[in-house]
């Protein structure tokens, strides 16, 4: 499930979707733990796309002020 996918339920709000992008990007990279790397086996198993995964990666890392 996308935030795209959640929104079109629910009004989310930037503060909403930053969360859930951030929880996306976790499981993401707790995936990549588990298959050691494997990009292609972690979006098998997430159920999404091996480039959704890079996508992710190659983000900046946001942070909000202070942390």
């Amino acid at each position: 499930m996308t935030p795209k996918d959640i929104a079109a339920v629910l009004p989310l709000t930037a503060e909403h979707k930053e969360w859930l992008e951030q929880i996306r990007l976790e499981l993401v990279k707790r995936m990549l733990i588990t298959t050691r790397g494997n990009q292609s086996e972690a979006a098998r198993q997430l159920g999404i796309h091996r480039r959704t995964i890079q996508t992710m990666l190659e983000q900046p890392v946001r942070r909000k002020p202070g942390m």
